[in-house]
């Protein structure tokens, strides 16, 4: 096969996306948080970008001024500059879209946004592990149990679970799969001795008089150094040149953890607050939340031991019958056992809640609803002065008026990008609002089912236009704060052929369930007969689904004696 380079003609055509296409589509998906971060970065980079503080009537003399005159040094026989004409269409069209959107406050650039935002932001709470080591710092114990306990603390869930077993498990082979807490502290008790030796060996023992090298060095150690007794015995182990008397395995011996002092420090950690923290199952947070001194302890033991999935089932006759105990009192005692937290750590935790701020805003006025932009948080931007300036004047280098043209065309096409964003936002809000008007009038249960293609159509926009610009976005109304994409739902057919939508359906589930007679709640079956009754004819299945998606418990579970 013979192998040669040959020149051929092709045709095709490729459709490519022009930087200010990309860059609107970028910008319009971009929730509102994100947006303040992508135009706070911009204007650090793009020096022609500014934020336009000024107020209106100072900026319509300047447009006066500028429209009647000319820029300093401005030739007034050159040929006007394109780009130019283009930025002032830009800002007569950011002027009439600006003032002709509604919004809900105006962005104030002398308020200082940091500031605000500081002083309204709560301030984190202690995490688990936090709060445990407060409490395990005022506990009189000895180093090697203290140790032990800081590196069980480090490996608890923010649920307050030890999830990691103590032994390290093995495949057929003795192949270790997952290292256990006991390997764990072992390994770094290792680290740390063998660093310690290391840092020791760097110093010359010339620099003291013959045998007392190690005596300076013990006493160099701070009194309150949580490794002091361990550095004490490594040093004991070391001859006067710092060279280790025996292996550093042999040494280390009674400083490394057993099965024994895990569990002893492990039984330290779960005598701390919150009560059930430490366990390792289900069952041994709810028995560490047991009081002693309580006359039902040893009957909530045994319950707790031997019928917990009973419980979870909701098997209350059962259990009275195997313990020989009247209904009422086991009902009393289960009452008492689910009102434990099988979730001790969930009060403390490190995560932030997210904070959500409504890109739209729907106020009611008259029976009608008025939908405005929340432009508060977003800048107005404009393209410096000076840099306009610059590029009109005469004298300026060739190379430097290009750099300056480049980036002003960038921030243009931010300003441009952003603007559309807003606009494409506004215009699916307001449909929205038509659309889901029932809604706004009368609640979730008029809720209706709603496509993104219909608002597409009616928008003449793509589909995908209007997922974007929904995505991450909120919109506050009278009913509360929900994403845009809260309404759109699919469809349940009614037996007389209307459609209502999935949330309002499960709104309607919801209703039965919470009006229901405790001691004969309703089955999934019922539901459906009763939504049936309604005009509403679904499967059980689909109950079931909607139910569980809900978080509500079966009948069974749900009966009470």
């Amino acid at each position: 096969m013979r192998m040669e380079a040959h020149l051929s003609h092709r045709l095709e055509q490729r459709m490519k996306l022009a930087p200010q296409i990309i860059q609107s589509i970028e910008i319009l998906q971009l929730p509102l948080l994100e947006l303040q971060e992508t135009i706070k970065a911009e204007i650090e980079e793009n020096p022609t970008l500014e934020i336009d503080d000024e107020p209106e009537e100072h900026q319509e003399a300047k447009g006066i001024e500028q429209t009647s005159g000319l820029g300093a040094g401005e030739d007034p026989e050159a040929p006007k500059d394109k780009t130019q004409e283009v930025l002032e269409a830009l800002e007569r069209q950011r002027e009439d879209d600006w003032d002709s959107r509604p919004r809900g406050s105006a962005f104030d650039a002398s308020a200082d946004k940091k500031m605000e935002a500081l002083m309204n932001t709560p301030a984190r709470g202690s995490s688990l592990q936090e709060r445990l080591f407060e409490q395990w710092a005022t506990l009189d114990l000895p180093a090697k149990t203290r140790r032990i306990g800081a590196y069980l603390i480090y490996n608890i869930e923010d649920n307050g679970y030890v999830i990691q077993p103590f032994e390290s498990l093995t495949d057929a082979t003795g192949k270790v799969v997952e290292e256990g807490l006991l390997d764990g502290v072992n390994r770094e008790l290792r680290q740390k001795a063998q660093e310690f030796v290391e840092s020791v060996r760097q110093v010359d023992p010339a620099m003291f008089e013959g045998k007392t090298v190690r005596k300076q060095i013990l006493r160099g150690l701070a009194e309150d150094d949580a490794d002091r007794e361990l550095k004490a015995t490594l040093l004991n182990g070391m001859d006067d040149k710092l060279n280790l008397k025996a292996p550093l395995e042999e040494i280390l011996a009674p400083h490394l953890a057993t099965s024994k002092d895990m569990y002893v420090a492990l039984g330290r950690i779960q005598q701390l607050e919150p009560r059930g923290v430490g366990a390792r199952t289900t069952k041994e947070c709810l028995l560490l939340q047991l009081d002693r001194e309580d006359d039902e302890y040893e009957v909530k033991r045994a319950l707790i031991e031997k019928h917990l999935e009973d419980i979870s089932q909701n098997k209350l006759p059962k259990i009275a019958k195997e313990t020989e105990r009247d209904l009422e009192d086991i009902k009393e005692i289960v009452g008492q056992i689910k009102a434990m937290n099988p979730r001790p750590g969930s009060s403390y935790t490190s995560e932030s809640v997210p904070y959500v701020r409504p890109d739209v805003i729907v106020d009611e006025l008259e029976g009608d609803y008025e939908v405005k932009m929340e432009d508060g948080y977003i800048p107005r931007l404009r393209v410096s002065t000076y840099y306009r300036d610059l590029l009109a004047k005469a004298g300026t280098n060739p190379q430097e008026k290009e750099w300056v043209r480049n980036k002003i065309e960038s921030a243009k096409r931010l300003i441009s990008s952003i603007e559309q964003r807003q606009a494409t936002l506004y215009r699916i809000a307001c449909e929205l609002v038509k659309v889901q008007k029932d809604f706004l009038d009368q609640g979730v249960n008029h809720l209706r089912p709603l496509r993104m293609q219909e608002i597409a159509d009616a928008l003449h926009l793509h589909v995908s236009t209007v997922s974007r610009a929904i995505s991450d976005k909120y919109i506050q109304t009278p009913r509360g704060i929900f994403p845009m994409k809260f309404f759109f739902s699919g469809a349940t057919e009614s037996t007389e052929g209307e459609s209502q939508s999935r949330v309002s359906v499960q709104s309607r589930i919801k209703e039965l369930v919470e009006g229901e007679d405790t001691a004969n709640p309703l089955s999934d079956g019922d539901i459906v007969d009763k939504l049936k009754a309604e005009g509403l004819d679904i499967a059980r299945r689909t109950v079931t689904k909607y139910r569980k998606a809900l978080k509500i418990a079966s009948s069974r579970q749900r009966k009470q004696f």
